[in-house]
This record gives structure tokens, sequence and C-alpha cells, in this order.
């Protein structure tokens, strides 16, 4: 008896929660309950984004198929380009994968962003794989180009 009762205030919850969720999904808002708010853009640097006037295009050139260290990585880089696209109404960011297109990879090459290669002890075997994960700023006719993410902890 005490179930038929609990079940129409359960239904509701679940009901309430999926509705907020859909909601809060739509909104360029980001909670960021991390220690000292280590996943939210500083005041000034939003202030610095939103006083970009000209487009600048951010293209993140990442592997799917990295090894699995790099992927936080990967996590935490792709969630701050979106940040950045958040914060500024001037600001483009593009994922592309090289290894799908072997134009792109030799063009990037040619940018500055090499192939990386990285080692590591997978079911008692060394395994050798290969990924690109750089970055190119662009902006009118200037660029810049971070040829090698990586992880300074």
């Amino acid at each position: 008896m005490n179930y038929i009762r609990k079940a129409p205030l359960s239904v509701l919850l679940f009901i309430f929660f999926v509705t907020t969720f859909i909601l809060f999904s739509f909104l360029p808002v980001r909670l960021d309950f991390s220690k000292g708010g280590a996943y939210t853009l500083s005041p000034a640097t939003k202030k610095t984004i939103r006083s970009i006037n000209k487009l600048v295009e951010i293209t993140l050139y990442i592997s799917t198929d990295l090894p699995t260290k790099i992927i936080p990585l990967k996590t935490d880089v792709i969630e701050l380009l979106q940040e950045y696209r958040r914060s500024g109404k001037n600001i483009k960011v593009t994922v592309i994968d090289p290894k799908k297109d072997s134009k792109i990879a030799e063009k990037i090459k040619q940018q500055g962003i090499p192939e990386l290669q990285f080692s590591q002890l997978e079911q008692n075997k060394y395994q050798t794989s290969s990924f690109y994960f750089g970055i190119v700023l662009s902006s009118n006719d200037k660029r810049e180009v971070i040829p090698q993410v990586s992880d300074y902890q």
C-alpha cells in the first residue's frame, strides 16, 4: 500500500529532473563544482574573449584513436575550446581528425603539426601508436600554431 502512494511522487520527481536537465542543456551555462573553479574561465579571460572584434578560428587537429592516457586531456581541451566559443561571439571552433583525410594530414604537417608517436604497455606488450594533437589559431591573414598539446601537471 505504501508503494502505491510513493509511485506518483517518484514519477513526478523523475519528470521534474528530466525536464530540468533538458532545459538546462540548451542554456550556454556550465556549472563548475571543482575546487577553486578549475574549469571556469577567469573574468579577465572572458573580458578578453568578448573584446575580440574579428573572427578567430580555432582548429583542433586530433585523432579519434588516441592512447588511453591522452583521452582525459582531449576532453579537457575540447571543453576549454567550447567554453571559449560560448564566451565570445567571434570565436569559431572546429575539431578535425587528420587521419581521416591524407590531404589534411599533409597540410597540417606543412603548418608544423607533427604526427606524434606514443608507446604504452598493454596486455604485457608495448604498443606504439601515432596520433595528431595540435591547434591552429587564425584570424584574417595571421596564423599561430600550437604543434603539440600536452599536459604539464
